[in-house]
């Protein structure tokens, strides 16, 4: 699949991401915005259902790996699980920041 982006992925994510991922409040961060010299916007992405802008994502993905027709996908529940593990081994180091893995 290609998953590069343009312009028209981006207009069309807009319209079929679910509206419950939509419209994350965001506001104009004047402190960082002069310290980097350029408008800085912050997004308060735990207000939507699953606290983080990965529901976006993984709305789109779904729009474009299922057709229409099939109506569910089938998800590896050992994926979620590593997931899982994966977030608790984040914060049993002691790495209470976001839920991501830097590489």
């Amino acid at each position: 699949m290609d998953a590069s982006i343009s312009l028209d992925r981006i207009r069309e994510a807009a319209r079929v991401i679910d509206p419950v991922f939509l419209h994350t409040p965001q506001y104009e961060c004047e402190p960082l915005s002069d310290r980097l010299g350029t408008r800085t916007v912050l997004k308060v992405e735990s207000v939507n259902p699953i606290r983080s802008f990965k529901g976006r994502g993984t709305d789109y993905l779904l729009h474009r790996l299922v057709a229409p027709d099939q109506g569910f996908v089938q998800v590896d529940l050992e994926l979620i699980q590593l997931g899982a593990f994966l977030k608790k081994a984040n914060r049993l180091r002691h790495h209470f920041g976001p839920d991501t893995i830097a590489g």
